[in-house]
């Protein structure tokens, strides 16, 4: 259970902002500002969408600490693979059509002079 989830449910139970710091082992800000975005959802990945826009350099740092844990961590590397297997899987009958739409259309492309 993560620390948000913790705090939650405590604060389901009806215990106070102190309280639930104390118990989770956080300051009591950090309990207010779970509360508020419990109280917005999807704030979080939207505002790290709008910040990734807006900032190329954090956009690029992100993608540079994602190529290097592909390259330092192999359960990583194997739980992403497998996901891109089980897409390709299911989505195999469109992605065909596509491609024999694709090649179809080149051909056409080559024999028009």
């Amino acid at each position: 259970m993560t620390k948000k989830d913790k705090i939650l449910r405590l604060l389901a139970e009806g215990k106070k902002r102190q309280e639930i710091a104390a118990i989770v082992g956080c300051k009591p800000s950090y309990v207010s500002h779970t509360m508020s975005l419990a109280k917005r959802p999807g704030y979080g990945a939207r505002w790290m969408r709008e910040k990734r826009k807006n900032n190329p350099r954090a956009y690029a740092a992100e993608k540079e600490a994602y190529r290097i844990k592909w390259k330092t961590d192999p359960d990583y590397r194997r739980r992403k693979l497998e996901r891109l297997r089980r897409w390709q899987e299911a989505n195999r009958e469109h992605y065909n059509a596509y491609q024999r739409e694709w090649h179809r259309r080149r051909r056409q492309q080559e024999a028009s002079p």
